[in-house]
């Protein structure tokens, strides 16, 4: 019988044949029920799925969508011509290229047998919970990151690619990826194939204004304008507050009595991002820069947010059905079925691409004068 309305993680009931009245019987040494297990887990993958959803990190850098495809126009631009009374202007079309986004699938089973569940007590299973949606957390944080510090194409019928579909980073030698892209002309600039949002500096490791300024000229010649974002390894936070031009989030004091009170700014000044573990430790020029756990020591990546999840930012999170990026699901694979919690298993379906404008987004790597792509720790 049809019912109306989305089928989501609400929705999940006990199968046909099982008993609910038995199952609430059959608890934990602590009165813990089998439902309460099943409804932690639903709550826990729903709620760490918002999270994701509304870090103001990810948020900045991506746009959620269901298309595994993205279309965007390369090339010249000053096609007008100057009018005559009797000339005809040439017909003009855009020329276009794209590529596709990845998808990987990934799973995880909880597998406690009857005996154990039996002298089990809630806090061994909050932990158990716990392990599911962490570990998807950080699956999910170096899925993004890798991303920006990647410079060739993702490929492969692995990847949900096929066995011709590319995903490439941003703007690249065409010797780098198989998707040439030829950025279009800006403001009496014209951009070729080989244009590089991959800056490497032979620099042993030492930051200079240089990289930064270099990746802020590298935007706004795209029309790109700040303010603009700048992710960097806590490892070279220091390093980086260190350099002419940066200042610390700004504060407010206050006199109270005798007393001068120190309040911190507003989160547009001083920023934090739960998920990542990441904080804006202050401003170059007009670039913010974040401190990232996972960047690696000597790496950085450049952007301009356009706004909460807005398809100009520079990634795509890829999700053909909006509850796989985590759902619970009952599967016979897992166990041996003697009890429901032999095969409980929790699955993931997502991928992380550039979008449409492959220009907003500068790569820095300043310890060779040679391109090697970050590893997300």
């Amino acid at each position: 019988m049809a019912k109306y309305g989305p089928y989501d993680l609400t929705n999940i009931q006990l199968p046909v044949g099982w008993d609910a009245t038995k199952l609430q019987n059959e608890s934990l040494q602590d009165g813990t029920t089998y439902l309460e297990i099943l409804g932690m887990l639903s709550s826990a993958t729903m709620g760490v799925k918002a999270q994701a959803l509304s870090d103001p990190l990810f948020t900045s850098l991506s746009a959620p969508t269901s298309r595994n495809t993205v279309r965007y126009p390369i090339g010249e631009t000053n096609a007008w011509e100057d009018h005559t009374e009797y000339g005809r202007p040439n017909a003009v079309r855009a020329e276009n290229t794209g590529h596709m986004l990845p998808l990987n699938k990934y799973d995880i089973a909880i597998d406690i047998t009857w005996d154990a569940l039996r002298v089990a007590h809630r806090e061994d299973i909050i932990a158990t919970v716990r392990t599911v949606t962490d570990s998807w957390r950080d699956k999910y944080r170096v899925k993004f990151l890798s991303r920006l510090l990647m410079r060739g194409d993702i490929s492969g019928e692995a990847n949900g690619l096929g066995t011709s579909g590319l995903s490439p980073g941003f703007a690249t030698a065409a010797a780098s990826t198989g998707v040439d892209f030829r950025p279009l002309d800006f403001q009496g600039t014209a951009f070729t194939t080989d244009h590089e949002h991959y800056n490497a500096y032979n620099a042993s490791g030492v930051w200079a204004v240089t990289h930064i300024d270099d990746a802020i000229d590298d935007l706004k010649e795209h029309g790109h304008v700040p303010t603009f974002e700048l992710l960097i390894s806590p490892t070279d936070a220091d390093e980086i507050a260190a350099l002419t031009g940066f200042t610390e989030p700004s504060y407010t004091y206050v006199q109270q009595y005798e007393s001068t009170v120190r309040i911190a700014g507003p989160l547009t000044e001083v920023g934090s991002s739960p998920f990542h573990g990441a904080v804006q430790i202050g401003w170059y020029k007009n670039v913010r820069v974040w401190s990232v756990n996972g960047i690696p020591q000597n790496y950085g990546f450049m952007y301009k947010a356009y706004g909460n999840n807005s398809p100009q930012n520079p990634l795509r999170l890829y999700s053909p059905k909006p509850n796989f990026m985590m759902t619970v699901l009952q599967s016979p694979h897992y166990g041996n079925n003697s009890h429901p919690l032999n095969s409980l298993m929790a699955y993931s379906e997502f991928g992380i691409g550039v979008g449409a404008d492959r220009t907003n987004g500068v790569a820095i790597y300043i310890n060779s004068g040679t391109w090697a792509d970050g590893t997300i720790s």
